[in-house]
Parts: structure tokens; C-alpha cells; sequence
């Protein structure tokens, strides 16, 4: 038997990694990559035979991946929102092994050392442009995208993403067929107010933490919550890590050119014009400097609680709370910031 030792001095790096990174034994890291092994064998042939929360587990998948209306899943930091999403996803091949799952979740199997252990059909993505290049590839192939993205609010918020791009990406998204988008999000208020309002999304289900266990709850199902068993599998990524992910295309603009043909149209218009829609790094910059002016450029905040770190751009005061954890903050104003945005003096406190 030929041993490929370029493999298998790789796995003994793949357990240190992982032992690190969720602090635990080797033995039990070998163990998760091994009973991911044999899911990779048969996950084609499997069955979930069980009810979560009285509802048939192919209803929760499908209401997850909605077709064209994104589902958001919403926690606090270390809550588990990553874990569900791994956990939907290994239960969604399951049940359609025919589904391209697109996604920037860091799995362990996307680094090229370990691609021999990457499903088939789940992709990485980085950018917008991958994801509209995979699903035009998969729409002249007759299969279905679902996309999964994680840590929403860090890339829509650093490349000044509001409602309008917002509305164009999931009208998009609907014309295409893509199913979902499932976004990760970590507090209600980070959430635009056109999904977090449900006028363009699917719905808003926060994760519930009980006994040790973890929970999903739906306003349209209660109380039949999701069981987020802590015993299931998942697939293995690092917790760590974030893929990252840059919303590099015009949608506003492709949305305009799509909206009035047909999909299997707008798949080919895609494959063949995509980089005209694509945003380089300079036109990025330039759309963000011409928002400048009329945004609000807020105060950086920094909870002592929980230590989580975002920019306020409320209402001034002399406390707010933070979107983590809830602790009340200090808000420190800067006299150059609220000279430039001409705000009201602060009231000194008398000796």
C-alpha cells in the first residue's frame, strides 16, 4: 500500500491546529477529522430521521435557505453562531447533496494543505464576484447555491454598505435562485434596517443559550425552537479564524441590467460581463470618500466589560449600551469631532 506522506505528515499539523485552537486533547481532534472522514463517505446515503422542535428537519433547512430572502442568525460573541451554521450546513448536504454551499466560514479543509478533505460542494468565498461566478456556473448546470456568510457586519460596514446595496444584492439573489443568503450577525442593531425590519429578509432568529445547550428561536414557529444538539457533528472549523469577505461588485448597477431577463440570461450576462461590474480597490475608495460628507463618522467605543469594540454613530450622550453585551459605556467625546460635526458642547460638571 502507497502511504502519501505528504498527507499524512499534514494531518499530525491539521491535530495541533485544532487541539489549539479549541484547547483540546490530539486524541480528540483526531477523532472529530476522523468522523469527518467517514461523513465525506456517506453523507451522500444518510438520513436525519429525527423531529427538531416537532417540525420535519428538511422544513428548518429549507426555511434557512430560503430561496432569494436571507435568514439571519443573531448572538453575542462566543455564543455559538459559527457552530450553527457549520451544524445547518452538514445537516443541508444531507438532505441535498445536490446544493453548492458558498461560504467564508474558515473551515480547516480550505486551507490547500488539507483540500483533500473539502466536500465537493462546498466552496470558499471571498469576494461578491466569486459568489456571482459560482452560481451563474451553477444556474447553466441546472444546480442550486446556497450562501452562507459569517461576520456580516464586518465587511458590509467597513466597505459602507447601506440599505439600497442591500436591496439590490437580495433582489439579485432572488432573480438567481441563490438560496439564502444565511447571515451571521452579532447584536440586532448592527443589522440594516431593511432586513432587520423583514422588508427584504426572510427572518431574524437570535440564538438562545439553556442548561449548556443552544437554541434557535423563530417568532413563526414558537415554541417548537430549533435543538441545536450539542452532540451532533459539524463540520471542522477553526473558531479562531475569519474568512473574510469584500462586497467587491456594483449590485446596484447589475441589478439594473438583470432585472428584466430571464435567469438562465442573467447567468450568461454574468459569465461573460461580470468584471465590468467589479469594483477595484481605487473606485472602492472613492465611493466611500463620496459618502463621507453626509455620514455621521461616530466615536470609537470600547466596552470594559466584555471588551468588544464598535463605532457609535447614536444619538450623543453620556451612556450607551454596548451591542455585545449590553453593559452600559461611557461615551468619551473628542472636541475636534464635534467641532467638525458641529454637535452640542458637552455639559461640564461643576466641581
Amino acid at each position: 500500500m502507497i502511504v502519501d506522506k505528504k498527507k499524512d505528515g499534514g494531518m499530525d499539523d491539521l491535530y495541533e491546529w485544532i487541539a489549539r485552537d479549541w484547547e483540546v486533547p490530539l486524541e480528540q481532534a483526531k477523532n472529530w477529522i476522523d468522523q469527518h472522514k467517514k461523513f465525506l463517505k456517506n453523507y451522500k446515503k444518510m438520513k436525519i430521521s429525527t423531529l427538531e422542535g416537532n417540525f420535519p428537519s428538511n422544513l428548518w433547512i429549507r426555511t434557512f435557505f430560503y430561496p432569494g430572502r436571507s435568514t439571519i442568525i443573531v448572538a453575542p460573541n462566543g455564543q455559538g453562531k459559527t457552530y450553527f451554521a457549520s451544524w445547518i450546513m452538514r445537516k443541508a448536504m444531507i438532505f441535498n447533496p445536490e446544493w453548492t454551499f458558498a461560504t467564508n466560514i474558515p473551515f480547516y479543509f480550505f486551507d490547500e494543505r488539507f483540500e483533500f478533505l473539502r466536500p465537493k460542494n462546498v466552496v470558499q468565498v471571498k469576494s461578491l464576484s466569486e459568489v456571482f461566478s459560482i452560481v451563474a456556473d451553477n444556474i447553466m448546470h441546472s444546480r442550486q447555491t446556497a450562501l452562507i456568510l459569517d461576520e456580516t457586519e464586518s465587511f458590509s460596514s467597513s466597505h459602507n454598505w447601506r440599505d439600497s446595496n442591500w436591496i439590490a444584492f437580495l433582489n439579485i439573489s432572488r432573480h438567481l435562485l441563490i438560496r439564502g443568503p444565511l447571515l451571521v450577525y452579532h447584536a440586532t442593531n448592527l443589522i440594516p434596517y431593511e432586513l432587520r425590519t423583514g422588508q427584504i429578509g426572510n427572518q431574524t432568529m437570535p440564538i438562545i443559550v439553556k442548561d449548556g445547550e443552544r437554541y434557535i428561536a423563530s417568532s413563526r414557529t414558537e415554541p417548537h425552537f430549533l435543538h441545536i444538539n450539542s452532540k451532533d457533528p459539524i463540520l471542522p472549523y477553526s473558531h479562531l479564524g475569519w474568512g473574510g469577505f469584500n462586497p467587491d461588485v456594483d449590485v446596484i448597477r447589475l441589478e439594473r441590467d438583470l432585472v428584466s431577463i430571464d435567469v438562465r440570461k442573467a447567468a450568461q450576462l454574468i459569465k461573460k460581463n461580470l468584471d465590468k461590474y467589479v469594483l477595484n480597490d481605487s473606485s472602492m475608495k472613492e465611493s466611500d470618500e463620496d459618502e463621507k460628507p453626509s455620514e455621521k463618522q461616530g466615536i470609537q467605543l470600547t466596552c470594559d466589560s466584555c471588551g468588544f469594540t464598535w463605532n457609535y454613530k447614536g444619538k450623543y450622550s453620556s451612556t450607551t449600551r454596548c451591542p455585545n453585551c449590553n453593559h452600559r459605556v461611557k461615551i468619551k467625546k473628542q472636541e475636534s469631532e464635534e467641532e467638525e460635526l458641529g454637535a452640542r458642547p458637552t455639559v461640564k460638571e461643576s466641581a
